[in-house]
């Protein structure tokens, strides 16, 4: 598995790069990439983003002094044994992206969030947000430092009427690592329904071929408390949502950031 870890600020480094190793595994490969952005009247190289070279119409010393600074304390990440690379950039943000998403071919990209009670935050008001929209990799978000927190539980969230497989190959990975188990949510305004859930979710386990499971139906009339509850009561230490933008998942989760510490909803967020 080759890992993108994004890391936009130096006191995100070691936040980022801890958990980058607590996910991965002997012989995969961790990236960190710090992006200088420019401002969009430079201009940059369309296929890796990058300032064009020799461009002496615009003063872009600022860019090249943030990167130097940057550097020095990328110098500081401790990677282990783990293959790796470090990098800062200077270009187009998101054009750097995608051209590291194809060259270093990269399956998942690691980065923070905002420390937000709102999972909404994540995934329209933050550059964890719009880098999942950009890329074709799971983004898994990271609101504070959650690296010396055994992985025993992964909670999967959805109404699991997916009709495309999706290739969960990387949760996968990430579960194997930590010997985890998986617990599958789904929130139900109606007993009547259970039935139908879990055939769903008993269905979607068979086709993705995902082992040590159990199901959990929430009965609830009101979806945002009792996903509060669920984070509350159960023991979870990563989430995943599969189908953030189908179901409109970021309407779930809302609270103050007092009662979000309270309820564990600063665990990390996986999403496809």
């Amino acid at each position: 598995m080759n890992i993108l870890a994004l890391v936009r600020t130096k006191e995100d480094l070691t936040t980022i790069t801890d958990y980058a190793k607590k996910v991965a595994s002997d012989g995969d490969s961790i990236h960190i990439l710090n992006i200088v952005n420019v401002s969009g009247n430079i201009p940059t190289k369309k296929d890796t983003g990058e300032i064009i070279d020799g461009c002496t119409e615009f003063d872009v010393s600022q860019y090249y002094n943030e990167r130097r600074d940057n550097e020095n304390w990328l110098k500081t990440a401790d990677l282990g044994n783990y293959n790796s690379s470090v990098q800062a950039i200077v270009g187009s943000r998101y054009t750097i992206l995608k051209n590291q998403e194809a060259s270093l071919n990269i399956d998942l990209v690691i980065t923070t969030t905002t420390q937000s009670s709102d999972t909404q935050d994540f995934f329209k008001y933050t550059t964890a947000g719009i880098v999942h929209d950009k890329l074709n990799v799971p983004v898994l978000a990271l609101k504070c430092d959650r690296s010396k927190e055994d992985i025993n539980d992964i909670a999967i969230v959805s109404d699991f009427t997916q009709t495309d497989l999706e290739d969960l190959s990387v949760l996968k990975h990430i579960a194997s690592k930590s010997n985890a188990s998986f617990t599958l949510y789904a929130f139900s305004m109606d007993k009547e329904s259970d039935f139908e859930l879990n055939e769903r979710m008993d269905k979607f386990v068979q086709r993705q071929d995902l082992k040590n499971t159990k199901n959990v139906i929430i009965h609830t009339q009101s979806k945002e408390r009792s996903a509060s509850e669920m984070l509350m009561e159960y023991p979870i230490q990563l989430m995943v949502v599969l189908d953030i933008h189908r179901v409109g998942f970021s309407k779930i989760i809302k609270g103050s950031l007092e009662k979000d510490i309270m309820n564990r909803n600063l665990i990390p967020i996986l999403a496809y």
